[in-house]
């Protein structure tokens, strides 16, 4: 509820850490939420370009409501959360 009405993207960093069973467990549960993880291993690089396209496909509703009021489109703004120490 803290988010609101606000795009958000769930990420799954450490993907190279967990066994490719537990990944499809995971990504099933919390795609059943609505949402589908973007699994990342960001050591490596591996989900990064599909994270990246996930951003910018999230903040482009936001820029062309701003270009239809003649205000010039801005970087998309994030917060990155999660448990402290974990490799965000």
């Amino acid at each position: 509820s803290w988010i609101g009405s606000r795009g958000h993207i769930l990420a799954l960093n450490r993907m190279d850490a967990a066994p490719a069973p537990s990944l499809t467990e995971w990504a099933a549960a919390m795609g059943a939420g609505g949402q589908a993880p973007v699994l990342i291993d960001a050591k490596k690089g591996g989900g990064v370009a599909e994270l990246k396209r996930e951003i910018l496909r999230a903040g482009a509703h936001v820029n062309a409501r701003l270009k239809r009021r003649g205000i010039n489109p801005r970087p998309v703004r994030a917060a990155v959360l999660g448990y402290p120490n974990v490799g965000k």
